[in-house]
């Protein structure tokens, strides 16, 4: 997945807290000039442009799709510890049984990995602070004016979930829209970066196509130190 250098964003862009940003006032498209008469494409239909596709949708990939979509950041949950193997927030080693037993919760999906982080919480590790940034491209570029900061979560905790709506409303959904989210744990000491995902059009298409909240695996993305992000796509055409 191409990287559009991000990490200069966090400087100096307009932090949005924790809340929900309408793009209609900044990106407003305008679909479906002239179109020729005749029956147009339902969403999931074959299209080739968007006049094939009915009002509310656009032609995505050779898919109508809805035009207008909202993206909400629901959580996320850490791996037992650092990618040097060593706890978040003590000094002392993850035993490679752990590690171990978490790629078979791993093979295991969803479910099994939030039982087996649950178990670990349990055991006394050491867990994270998370905080963290969204951020959005549009048109392929980076916009810091859709810059949120999503906020702490429930502090010492491997699942980070964001009780308050995080994301943006109202999104023109094209091939050239990315998302990206940056997550650190807060330190005394220092913050220290858990890790960067990027989702680009196809992936929050598959998001929206299964409904509801759904996790992506984020392990080989930040070096195994975050495991899952929920993300949530919903239709706005309707």
């Amino acid at each position: 997945m191409k990287s559009f250098g991000i990490h200069s964003l966090i400087l100096a862009t307009l932090l949005l807290q924790a809340c929900v940003v309408d793009l209609g006032d900044h990106h407003r498209h305008h679909h479906h000039h002239d179109r020729p008469s005749g029956q147009r494409g339902h969403w999931g239909a074959a299209c080739s442009a968007d006049f094939h596709c009915k009002d509310g949708l656009v032609c995505f990939s050779g898919v109508c799709e809805p035009e207008r979509v909202g993206i909400y950041v629901h959580g996320a949950l850490v791996a037992p510890g650092r990618a040097d193997g060593m706890e978040w927030d003590a000094p002392y080693a993850v035993p490679h049984s752990t590690w171990i037993e978490l790629g078979n919760a791993r093979r295991g999906g969803v479910d099994a990995l939030f039982r087996f982080m649950d178990s670990v919480a349990r055991a006394g590790y050491s867990a994270p602070d998370v905080f963290g940034f969204a951020y959005m491209a549009v048109d392929g570029r980076w916009d810091d004016r859709l810059t949120i900061s999503l906020g702490p979560t429930r502090r010492d905790s491997f699942e980070a979930i964001w009780t308050r709506p995080a994301g943006w409303t109202d999104v023109p959904f094209h091939e050239d829209l990315w998302i990206a989210v940056d997550l650190f744990d807060e330190d005394r000491d220092g913050d220290e970066s858990i890790g960067l995902v990027e989702i680009d059009a196809w992936g929050l298409r598959e998001a929206l196509h299964l409904g509801g909240v759904v996790w992506f695996d984020a392990f080989d993305a930040t070096e195994g130190q975050l495991l899952l992000l929920g993300i949530e796509m919903v239709s706005e055409s309707w």
